[in-house]
């Protein structure tokens, strides 16, 4: 018995299974596309209403234009670092929770302890900066293969009427060799 309508079972499982496979075969692109038309938006709009504020009739397009270059690189550059910084803060944390740093406020903290957390998080910035662009495509690939996990689980359960146990399975080889597939393409693809 399906759980849902099957109309709406196979057009959420197609949307899914689309969305899973594009972001799989071409994630990191779309990342950088889209992130570069955010910048664009934000960079020209804000270099518009500053030129508007000035009073000459042509700075708000001479500004406007030199915004979306600024935010076209500017947001290029911030997410690889944003993202670089956070993964730092997570391997420092997790390096200063492993050496046995303490969580509660006003503790006295080993001075080692905290120059490994440091380090830590020197190297696992450092790293992720390096290999932003491979591994944005290894991370797209991970959620365009669960999609279609999720999709493969969904359309099997609802439609095809299987038990939970098959559809999972079905949906974790399916998602994993979307995701394979997705990895081994995109990081060909940033080479």
């Amino acid at each position: 018995m399906a759980l849902v309508d099957p109309l709406v079972a196979v057009v959420v499982g197609v949307v899914l299974l689309v969305a899973g496979l594009v972001l799989a075969a071409f994630g990191a692109g779309l990342v950088r596309v889209f992130m570069a038309v955010l910048g664009a938006i934000i960079g020209g709009t804000f270099g518009f209403l500053g030129g508007s504020l000035l009073g000459v009739p042509i700075f708000p397009v001479i500004f406007g234009i030199v915004g979306v270059i600024v935010g076209v690189v500017l947001f290029g550059f911030v997410v690889r670092a944003a993202i670089s910084l956070a993964a730092g803060i997570v391997v420092g944390s997790v390096t200063y929770l492993l050496l046995g740093g303490s969580t509660e406020p006003g503790a006295m903290i080993p001075a080692e302890t905290l120059v490994f957390a440091f380090i830590g998080f020197l190297v696992g910035a450092v790293l992720i900066y390096v290999f932003f662009n491979r591994l944005l495509g290894v991370i797209t690939a991970l959620v365009g293969g669960l999609l279609v996990g999720i999709s493969l689980n969904f359309l099997t359960i609802n439609l095809a009427g299987l038990s939970a146990d098959i559809a999972l399975a079905i949906g974790l080889v399916g998602g994993g060799v979307v995701f394979l597939a997705g990895a081994i393409r995109q990081s060909r693809a940033s080479d």
